[in-house]
């Protein structure tokens, strides 16, 4: 989180500055706005594909995290299971990179997860909560970024970081103090 919010604040300086050149950045950082019809064309389908495989399979995922002695018991493969994992999120972030680049792409995976399981009491609820964490830090994001004229990407991963702090900041001062 910290190591992303500082690439992203890099890259909202160096966005600021008269010159800058979005195409020279966006290799490393991406551009959300360069997105062409035909890699929604791929994004899509891919998006479909993998939530349908997760929906489908969601028990042998769990399992699986959660304790894979268990999964080798009833049958399953989790090394099979581990390795989809690992390919479905390769995969994500290569798709993702498009838009942010490798660097703030792997801040999208690691965002919203970490700010859902701050507020979420069950795995369910934590899968559900990141899903639509991440549409409302893209969606805030990209308003921020056209209001301001900032770069999207690095502004996207801002929001989400600040989003992240005050969730955390309200979850410490909310918590009741343990009785002695």
């Amino acid at each position: 989180l910290i190591f992303t919010s500082g690439m992203a604040v890099g890259v909202l300086l160096i966005g600021m500055r008269p010159g800058y050149q979005p195409e020279l950045f966006g290799f490393l950082f991406g551009n959300i706005l360069s997105i062409r019809k035909i890699d929604l064309l791929v994004m899509g389908p891919c998006a479909v594909l993998f939530l349908a495989f997760f929906a489908l399979r969601w028990r042998h995922f769990v399992l699986t995290a959660t304790d894979p002695e268990a999964a080798h018991l009833a049958r399953m493969n989790p090394d099979l299971y581990q390795v989809a994992l690992y390919v479905i999120l390769a995969a994500s972030t290569v798709l993702a990179s498009k838009m942010l680049g490798v660097i703030l792409a792997s801040a999208l995976l690691i965002i919203p997860a970490s700010i859902s399981k701050l507020i979420a009491c069950s795995l369910k609820k934590w899968m559900w909560g990141s899903i639509m964490i991440s549409e409302v830090i893209m969606i805030s994001g990209l308003a921020i970024s056209a209001a301001f004229n900032l770069p999207a990407g690095a502004t996207i991963v801002l929001v989400g970081t600040a989003l992240f702090f005050l969730i955390a900041a309200a979850k410490i001062f909310t918590q009741k103090p343990l009785k002695s």
